[in-house]
């Protein structure tokens, strides 16, 4: 995980401690809007690949860069042909649905995509 990766806790507190007691962790997911870097699309496969995205707001000033967003054969592309689509779109404007996590390699974060928008 990631600062700033919405999760949700479920447990019980313990009253002779004080303390909190965790049985469950939950990712919720959290999307982001941005363009599209030029020349970032990825493609290793139909739509399993990768790629940029600027945010211009406050996970852009947090990210301290581009923020990399994988997406597998189960993303759902809207407004768009996939990530072919992406890679020949231009310049677009878009927003991606997923969970942020760390990529174990670099530790920096990445959003896995369950949903991509072109927007308007």
């Amino acid at each position: 995980m990631v600062a700033g990766q919405r999760t949700a806790l479920g447990g019980t507190i313990d009253r002779g401690t004080g303390s909190f007691v965790t049985r469950r962790v939950v990712l919720r997911r959290q999307g982001v809007e941005g363009d599209l870097m030029q020349g970032s699309v990825n493609i290793v496969s139909g739509n399993q690949g990768n790629f940029q995205v600027q945010n211009n707001r406050l996970m852009g000033y947090l990210l301290g860069g581009p923020l990399t967003v994988q997406t597998g054969d189960l993303t759902l592309f809207f407004n768009i042909n996939g990530l072919r689509g992406l890679e020949a779109g231009g310049s677009l404007k878009l927003a991606a649905g997923g969970l942020m996590l760390k990529d174990p390699t670099t530790g920096n974060p990445q959003l896995w995509a369950r949903g991509v928008v072109v927007l308007p």
